[in-house]
């Protein structure tokens, strides 16, 4: 479509995980989602815009995430394609790291933990 109308046009800001990507590594270590999120609002704030919105997957959904909780002025809103509802029970469990009871698994239908192992280290990394 060309032609468009100058008031309908948008930037795209795409920053990426510190050590990723087109990121170089970090100088000192501590760059979890909590610190990531808040260096993200600062650069789109330092490039000018007063508003935007973020979206994430795999670990940016969780910055994204983040960024919402932060409850930082000027976002409008987040989308995310990796949600992170886990079930109460389970995120004790996780927490305490406790293995899964098997109430707390879905039912097998062959060699598998639930995803508990990849949910229990994305809790031990956000600490």
């Amino acid at each position: 479509m060309a032609g468009g109308r100058a008031r309908d046009a948008f930037h795209l800001v795409l920053p990426t995980l510190p050590g990723y990507g087109f990121s170089g590594n970090p100088a000192r270590s501590g760059w979890n989602p909590a610190r990531t999120a808040r260096a993200f609002q600062e650069l789109m704030r330092r490039l000018g815009h007063q508003e935007d919105v973020s979206q994430g997957g795999d670990w940016g959904s969780v910055v994204s995430q983040v960024l919402a909780d932060q409850r930082h002025k000027g976002l409008l809103g987040m989308h995310v394609n990796m949600p992170g509802t886990v079930p109460k029970k389970i995120v004790r469990r996780l927490r305490t790291h406790d293995p899964p009871r098997a109430t707390c698994r879905p039912p097998r239908s062959g060699p598998t933990t639930g995803g508990s192992d990849e949910l229990r280290t994305a809790f031990r990394s956000l600490r």
